[in-house]
């Protein structure tokens, strides 16, 4: 997104990119589509790692509350 965001600043030089009319809307339609795909294929690939940290964030919410409550947490089923 920064390279994108870098591509499309105004400055005070000629910049062809934005000056291209409708082919800037495609251009940032095509980036942000672009940028979406890598973002949703980490996730289908990563799915371990990704799972992992929402476990890990729910097991301190629960080890937390319970401490709160002052109750000893049993085995935790997810």
């Amino acid at each position: 997104m920064a390279y994108y965001g870098y591509s499309l600043a105004i400055r005070d030089e000629f910049n062809p990119l934005s000056n291209a009319g409708k082919l800037t809307q495609q251009y940032i339609v095509d980036s942000y589509v672009r940028t979406e795909a890598n973002r949703l294929n980490f996730v289908q690939f990563n799915q371990k790692k990704v799972r992992t940290k929402l476990y890990k964030g729910l097991a301190d919410h629960i080890e937390s509350r319970a401490q709160q409550l002052r109750l000893l947490p049993g085995k935790p089923i997810v």
